[in-house]
């Protein structure tokens, strides 16, 4: 029976090898094993997939019945089923140790016949996002296109244009992106269409969201250039990737950095929205 201190010795910090101990997978087949039995499972993932004892025990802690897999078939038939190399199997599974578990055939064939896509799509979301090989696609696609009152064709043009869209919590997207809407005036249907052309954006917080409208307000007072909030919004689909907080290791907005005198210059948001409403302006004067 293995202890603590031998999982120590194995490569498990103490504060993980506890929580290990406790878990049930382990308690019910691994807690039997010895130490000697659990460093040749630990020198095989290595040895099999090029990894260190660190990555072999991070997965081995993180979803323990890792540690009994077979680990050369796991690897052959996955590179088999999805037509990819090592690297790419290698990296999804020390990404999502569950993955190593899954039934490939299967997952490539729901996929492709739930969604209705290509195996070259179904293995592009696949390996962009390995969770999603994972999830109950009947499902997702039923909870999403209820939720939202979207078509099915919608939810499957989200889902692969960002497959992590497919494991929102979209109960609680919906409701912040209705209170986005509400912030900038605009109509459920308006920002729901938005919500799907940038699926990427049910990933931000709603804070996020405050502290990027409070960035393009800021933008629009000094550069005097007067925008609808439909304008703004349409802006922010294409720049919501810059960052709309000012200070470095801070989520506060501009304005409440203002506020305190802490202030020295726009966020990048701030910055890019300056300037697209000076490129607005300059296009206005011409016309």
């Amino acid at each position: 029976m293995v202890t603590i201190e031998e999982l120590v010795e194995l490569g498990f910090s103490e504060k993980n090898a506890v929580a290990l101990s406790q878990k049930s997978y382990f308690q019910r087949r691994l807690r039997r094993a010895s130490k000697s039995t659990l460093e040749s499972n630990l020198e095989n993932i290595e040895r099999i997939y090029g990894v260190s004892r660190n990555q072999s025990v991070k997965a081995v802690f993180s979803f323990p019945q890792f540690a009994e897999y077979n680990h050369s078939r796991v690897l052959k038939e996955a590179q088999d089923v999805y037509g990819v190399s090592k690297g790419a199997v290698v990296k999804a599974v020390f990404y999502a140790p569950p993955f190593a578990g899954l039934d490939h055939f299967r997952v490539l064939d729901d996929i492709q016949n739930i969604y209705g896509v290509s195996k070259e799509v179904a293995v592009k979301a696949v390996f962009s996002f390995p969770p999603f090989a994972g999830f109950n696609h009947s499902l997702v696609l039923k909870d999403i296109s209820d939720i939202y009152g979207v078509s099915r064709e919608k939810v499957v043009k989200a889902v692969f244009k960002a497959p992590r869209f497919a494991r929102r919590d979209h109960v609680r997207v919906l409701r912040q992106i209705k209170r986005f809407a509400k912030l900038l005036g605009l109509n459920k249907k308006t920002i729901i269409d938005y919500l799907f052309e940038n699926p990427v954006i049910a990933g931000y917080s709603w804070k996020r969201n405050i502290a990027s409208v409070d960035a393009i307000r800021r933008a629009v007072k000094r550069t005097g250039v007067n925008v609808s909030n439909e304008e703004m919004f349409q802006w922010y689909m294409t720049g919501y990737g810059q960052s709309p907080y000012a200070a470095k290791d801070s989520k506060a907005r501009e304005g409440t950095l203002e506020a305190r005198g802490e202030l020295t210059k726009p966020s990048d948001m701030g910055k890019a929205a300056e300037s697209w409403l000076k490129n607005r302006k300059k296009r206005r004067h011409l016309k």
